[in-house]
């Protein structure tokens, strides 16, 4: 969670659409990240709702790839200022619909380890390009451990 609030902050985990089953480990960072800091968290249960009423504009989308690939197949409109892939791939498709979808919004591609349920790696768009490949996976996380904390 840290991590999470070193790298989003308050202001963009504000308002977080949840997509991810909460079966699924990447469900823990998109629940609890918006929570530790006052944040709001809207689960995504009925494709349609979101449809009839227009769309969905928040802080952040996270989720695994081939689920967001389908929210936005389904004609639901979304803003957001970040959208955070994580538990699998991240086909190029996936990531040029998204960049078509939400122009301004910040793409980040990450992993970790399930056992753990953090990242370890990142890999964020420069900005406006078009991948032609499937995404990175990333380089180390550098975020520091916060100040409370003392090894032992």
């Amino acid at each position: 969670m840290a991590w999470a609030r070193e790298r989003f902050g308050p202001e963009r985990l504000s308002s977080v659409l949840l997509s991810t089953s909460l079966n699924f480990d990447v469900s823990v960072f998109e629940l609890f990240a918006p929570l530790t800091v006052g944040g709001q968290v809207e689960l995504v249960e009925h494709l349609p709702a979101l449809v009839e009423r227009g769309g969905w504009s928040g802080g952040l989308i996270s989720g695994v790839p081939s689920v967001v690939a389908q929210v936005l197949g389904s004609g639901v409109r979304l803003a957001a200022h970040d959208v955070v892939f994580a538990g699998e791939g991240l086909p190029a498709r996936v990531f040029n619909e998204v960049r078509q979808a939400i122009p301004d919004a910040r793409i980040a591609n990450v992993y970790g380890p399930t056992e753990a349920t953090v990242y370890c790696l990142e890999w964020h768009s420069a900005g406006e390009e078009t991948l032609t490949r499937p995404a990175l996976t990333g380089t180390p996380s550098r975020t520091p451990p916060p100040t409370s904390w003392t090894p032992s």
